[in-house]
């Protein structure tokens, strides 16, 4: 049995809590996504299923380059990120707007950004680019289902004939 006083378990403990104080300090341990960077840079709702609407309906305005837009035309698309059906994403709307998330226009909505610290425009205008960017490429990828079932094997063709 090992002693406990200046072997393996006092170090292990050293390096818990320094890693905790590092954490706690706000050194990430690896790189933040651009996804983390935009919304680490915006103040959020504080409820957790009105951040979720608000960010899905932040992202799919920077990704759609859409500014203005319906209600009608967005809660589709808005039930279909957050898993919330669209009398739930209508309650929300109303609640991000009386809390200024989101500014009503008509029967239009646009987003509101609210930041955190002081950014310059040409900082904000980057992170959005980068953001977009990130979403674009997000949603990409290759359907291998003709290189996996070769058409021509013997599985893929009808034999009942």
């Amino acid at each position: 049995m090992k002693q406990l006083g200046s072997g393996n378990v006092s170090q292990a403990v050293r390096s818990l809590i320094a890693e905790k104080k590092k954490l706690l300090d706000g050194e990430p341990d690896r790189a933040m996504t651009p996804e983390e960077m935009f919304f680490d840079s915006l103040l959020l709702p504080a409820d957790s299923r009105l951040r979720e609407t608000y960010c899905s309906y932040v992202e799919m305005c920077i990704e759609s380059g859409v500014l203005h837009a319906s209600l009608d035309y967005l809660a589709p698309a808005l039930t279909g990120r957050t898993g919330f059906d669209e009398s739930t994403i209508r309650k929300h709307f109303r609640k991000l707007t009386t809390l200024k998330f989101i500014k009503s226009e008509g029967l239009l909505f646009r987003p509101t950004l609210r930041l955190k610290q002081e950014l310059s425009i040409p900082a904000l205008k980057k992170l959005i680019r980068e953001f977009a960017d990130f979403l674009h490429t997000r949603g990409n990828y290759r359907d291998v289902v003709g290189d996996v079932w070769d058409v021509n094997s013997p599985i893929s063709q009808d034999t009942s004939k």
